[in-house]
């Protein structure tokens, strides 16, 4: 198991994804919880007799998959859905994050958890002790709307709904240990993890040693 554990997160559309690719081209582990819980959702999963309970078949498409894009506007525009579906989640996540870092080897490991700071401010209690450090992709609102429109072709109230309905950015910087600003060109993200790299690097020998 990786000994120094790195939780990385930020808003959506904030670039995690950018800054998960550069660290795992330096030969580290990445462990997605946004990849972990789409897998919870695969066509076999028992857990989709759970959203069919509570959601019906609105989310649903024809062959019986599920829609995520109609099951993500259901959630961001409710709170009170947004937190039942977390409920149901986040348990099994944490089970399968742990078998991840079991199995890494790499000399630290980075868990990509976007939802790590609640929108109350609290760091997740389900994700607490998973990790030694966090790092936040920095990114400001105007730029992650003007991003989700051309990722996800979504408009400007949709956008903001989604951006709404997680942490501020200023409540995920309360937990910063290290910062990686993305506002601008993607090009400026590659010297800023090779920088966090070599940090981590010697936090993990020092880990080691101790």
């Amino acid at each position: 198991m990786a000994q120094l554990r790195i939780a990385l997160t930020g808003g959506i559309a904030s670039g995690k994804s950018s800054v998960c690719i550069l660290f795992a081209k330096l030969g580290i582990d990445i462990i997605d919880t946004d990849k972990i819980a789409r897998k919870l959702f695969e066509p076999s999963s028992l857990l989709l007799n759970d959203l069919r309970e509570k959601f019906g078949n609105a989310i649903f498409n024809e062959d019986r998959s599920l829609n995520r894009q109609a099951l993500r506007r259901l959630v961001f525009s409710n709170k009170a859905h947004l937190h039942w579906l977390n409920q149901l989640t986040h348990p099994k996540i944490k089970e399968e994050v742990i078998d991840q870092l079991t199995q890494s080897s790499s000399p630290y490991a980075v868990i990509d958890i976007p939802l790590l700071v609640t929108t109350k401010g609290q760091l997740s209690e389900n994700m607490k002790g998973l990790f030694d450090r966090i790092v936040v992709v920095k990114v400001e609102d105007a730029v992650q709307i003007s991003r989700l429109i051309n990722r996800d072709k979504s408009n400007t109230e949709e956008a903001q709904k989604v951006v709404n309905s997680q942490s501020t950015l200023q409540q995920k910087l309360e937990y910063a240990d290290d910062v990686i600003d993305n506002n601008g060109d993607i090009s400026k993200l590659e010297p800023q993890v090779n920088l966090l790299h070599n940090k981590y690097l010697k936090l993990a020998q020092q880990l080691k040693s101790s």
